[in-house]
């Protein structure tokens, strides 16, 4: 015989059966026949051995709300890595680091496990599978602590009076205060466990626990004590209560205060339907998002607070306006000298609000902060103002400074982002081009300038009036009360019908003061 030949084939799927044979081939191309000892025209054949995949490496989780999200390294391709069978990653869970169940199996790299229980150690691993069924040692395990938040504050919340009882209503709670929904319904324990009802004579501080209702509870009455109570309703589950509750006023009143407790929007009484859907659907009920944006606090503003109506507590709808005015009030701070300063975070820097105090208490109520460090003096404080931000811009307000509880209030129909201002002020009613809505009335009825709205300064709350005329002097029509106290408004019509195109001339009285200007209609 001649010299042994060989030769390697590489890449053969393992687990399975390879048969070969050998020819022998000329160099005219001619192939020889098979030994004709061979059964079946087979020579050899062989299985070719499987081995594990390599073990993943690079386990990572990220915690989240009732989840922890997953990720590790790819296996390599070949031998030590995914070899030529890989098949699948196992991912397998421990409560004890000891005892694992396997949760998933997945092609990827990433998998977020869900439902989970909050503040609950939980250990993960993952090892690679092969076809044939070969798994690989399995990874370190990591432990991961999912988290939850505290549900949102009840909203759609209505007050019922009748001589001798008192009624509140309210839409059961399925978000937490981030506006993400809960993942399971029913909610678990650490999503909501129910409701609290509280009462107290004032409207931030010292509230006990007069009810506490489970799941699905919207509606709670008492006997009427009088006129010398507050209410408020929260949501609470296993570790969190919701805090900036809507107060429920002795008259009715709802106050949709800030964390601070001290910025409030004021809703009377008979406006409370508003917020709530007409056609009874929960879901659509509208929660007046409150907030204090401090890192806007710079330049001449001393705090920025924004009330946001959201649709459902989750979609913010634009353009919104309450029927008629109600009371924005929002907090400055002050230095020990009076002078007012900007509003820094829950605890104050070189002042404090003196009415109300800006710490959260535990129970998700307010505790009162430090007394004593020094009211701002009217003399600085009187060149206070609000501004309103219309989506474009902010527009002065004015508004009343009160020295004694450091806050500065107005009445707007308008909801959206507000700030406290320095700005100077005088003792008469004053008017600028700033605080005129439009120059140019479009009275088309689109929504869109159909009316200029004239907002001036008037501290000593004198008579304002005004009046539009032609170029020629006659007189085409009186300027109505505006949408808000302290202004102005016109709808470019003369008794009732839309005036011509052209230029026309304001003429505004009060205070002894005469000012003029100009509008443009453009039909």
């Amino acid at each position: 015989p001649g010299a042994l030949e060989t030769t390697t084939i590489s890449g053969l799927f393992p687990d399975a059966t390879f048969y070969f044979s050998i020819k022998a081939i000329d160099a005219l191309l001619e192939i020889g026949a098979i030994d004709s000892k061979t059964a079946a025209g087979v020579q050899a054949s062989t299985t070719p051995l499987n081995t594990q995949p390599g073990t993943p490496s690079g386990l990572a989780v990220v915690e989240g709300r009732l989840r922890v999200h997953l990720g590790w390294a790819e296996l390599a391709a070949g031998p030590g890595g995914k070899g030529l069978d890989f098949n699948f990653y196992k991912v397998e869970r421990s409560t004890d680091d000891a005892i694992f169940v396997p949760i998933t199996t997945t092609t990827g790299l990433l998998i977020e496990d869900v439902p989970l229980k909050a503040f609950t150690t939980y250990y993960y691993r993952v090892s690679a599978v092969d076809i044939g069924g070969l798994e690989s040692a399995p990874s370190p395990s990591i432990a991961a602590v999912p988290v939850t938040l505290l549900p949102m504050e009840p909203f759609g919340i209505f007050f019922e009076r009748d001589g001798s009882s008192i009624t509140m209503h309210w839409a059961e709670t399925t978000l937490f205060n981030d506006e993400t929904e809960f993942i399971n319904n029913p909610p678990t324990d650490d999503e909501l466990i129910g409701y609290k009802v509280e009462r107290s004579t004032n409207e931030c501080v010292d509230f006990s626990t007069v009810a506490q209702l489970g799941l699905g509870a919207t509606v709670y009455a008492e006997l009427d004590l009088g006129l010398a109570y507050f209410y408020r309703i929260t949501s609470y589950n296993q570790y969190f209560q919701s805090t900036s509750p809507i107060v429920l006023a002795p008259f009715g009143d709802q106050l949709l205060l800030t964390e601070d407790c001290v910025s409030l929007v004021q809703l009377p009484e008979d406006m409370q339907s508003l917020l709530i859907d007409p056609s009874g659907d929960p879901a659509l009920n509208i929660r007046i998002k409150r907030r204090t944006i401090y890192t806007e606090n710079e330049g001449t503003a001393l705090n920025t607070v924004e009330f946001v109506p959201m649709r459902g507590g989750q979609v913010p709808i634009a353009d919104f306006a309450l029927p008629r005015p109600v009371k924005v009030k929002l907090r400055y701070d002050a230095a020990p000298d009076g002078t007012p300063v900007k509003v820094s975070g829950l605890g104050v820097s070189g002042g404090a609000s003196q009415a109300k105090g800006v710490a959260m208490a535990a129970n998700g109520g307010y505790a009162p902060a430090a007394s004593g460090l020094g009211l701002a003096a009217s003399g600085s404080a009187k060149h206070l103002g609000v501004f309103w931000n219309n989506g474009k811009e902010y527009k002065k307000q004015y508004g009343t400074v009160n020295t004694a509880d450091q806050t500065i209030a107005v009445m707007t129909p308008n909801l959206g982002k507000f700030q406290v201002r320095t700005q100077l002020r005088q003792n008469g009613a004053t008017f600028d081009l700033s605080n005129i809505t439009t120059r140019v009335i479009t009275p088309n009825g689109d929504g869109r300038n159909d009316v200029t709205i004239m907002i001036f300064d008037n501290p000593k709350g004198t008579s304002v009036s005004g009046r539009i005329y032609d170029l020629r002097g006659a007189f085409v029509a009186d300027m109505a009360a505006g949408p808000q106290p302290d202004s102005l408004q016109w709808d470019g019509k003369m008794n009732g019908t839309v005036v011509t195109s052209g230029v026309y001339v304001y003429q505004v009285k009060g205070d002894g003061k005469t000012f003029n200007g100009t509008f443009v209609v453009a039909r």
